[in-house]
């Protein structure tokens, strides 16, 4: 078999991930929300020459996405969460993740838990850490389907599926 025809688009509302991207694709996108124009300046120069003109990068605001609805495969965020000014912005973020999301679709990613180390990371940055125990009631009621929150140290993952 050769590689995939479809087009595939990842969303990613973080401002500290990666671009990566698998190379049987012919085209991918990924979008992000950096917050800073120093993370926006490094997403572009992140991106491998080969990559160049096969990838599209945009910025925008992960509470209201420039997308139409069920455009995505997946969408991901890495470490951002708590950046995410407060639990109501929060929760539109979980929302419009769902909504961009083609049914079926995984929304996943991974934070820090709220700690005193955590809190003094961030001292003169936003810091609304999400608790992760409820995290799999927030999902629901952004309408997502079977969620799963795993516990690490100091850290936590989430996986949820639009039904």
């Amino acid at each position: 078999m050769g590689p995939r025809r479809s087009r595939t688009r990842h969303r990613d509302p973080g401002d500290r991930s990666r671009l990566r991207c698998h190379h049987t694709r012919p085209h991918a996108s990924r979008t992000g929300s950096p917050q800073c124009p120093r993370s926006r300046r490094g997403v572009r120069q992140e991106t491998p020459g080969r990559l160049r003109g096969r990838v599209d990068v945009v910025h925008g605001d992960g509470t209201s996405m420039p997308f139409p609805d069920g455009g995505f495969d997946t969408v991901v965020c890495f470490t951002m969460l708590h950046h995410v000014p407060s639990p109501d912005q929060q929760d539109r973020l979980f929302a419009e993740a769902r909504r961009v999301l083609r049914p079926g679709g995984v929304f996943a990613g991974c934070d820090g838990c709220a700690s005193t180390a955590f809190r003094l990371l961030h001292l003169g940055d936003t810091y609304v850490p999400v608790p992760s125990e409820t995290l799999p009631r927030r999902l629901r009621a952004a309408g997502f389907g079977p969620t799963e929150v795993t516990l690490g140290k100091g850290r936590f993952r989430f996986r949820a599926v639009r039904e």
